[in-house]
This record gives C-alpha cells, structure tokens and sequence, in this order.
C-alpha cells in the first residue's frame, strides 16, 4: 500500500528545520542553535524570553526599544 512508505524529509530549512511528508516537523539541536553566551545587556532595550507550550519547546524572545 502507498500508505506504508516511511516519511520522507519535504522541506529542508538549512538543517533548522526539517518539515517531513507525514506533517511532522523535526528541529534541529537546540543547544547548537542558540547563542553560546548569553546576550550583553545593551542600554534602551527591554528584552524577556517568553515560554509557552513548554511540552513542545515552544519559545519567543520580546523586545521592546
């Protein structure tokens, strides 16, 4: 049957993010992807990291000047 093929990778995002053929989405290492330091304080901006859906990994970074 057609529906016993495994998934295959669709749309590669410079090894990011792979999208496959079933729907799913695989990413690629997080502690590879993220800054090795943390960020210097820069003076007239306000950031927060914002975690949401933690299960997932799901993450945003607000800024504000």
């Amino acid at each position: 049957m057609a529906g016993d093929t495994a998934p295959h990778v669709v749309e590669d995002l410079l090894g990011l993010v792979q999208i496959l053929s079933d729907g799913s989405v695989v990413r690629g290492d997080e502690s590879v992807l993220g800054p090795k330091e943390p960020f210097p304080d820069v003076p007239g901006v306000l950031w927060k990291d914002v975690v949401y859906q933690a299960d997932f990994g799901g993450g945003r970074r607000r800024q504000a000047p």
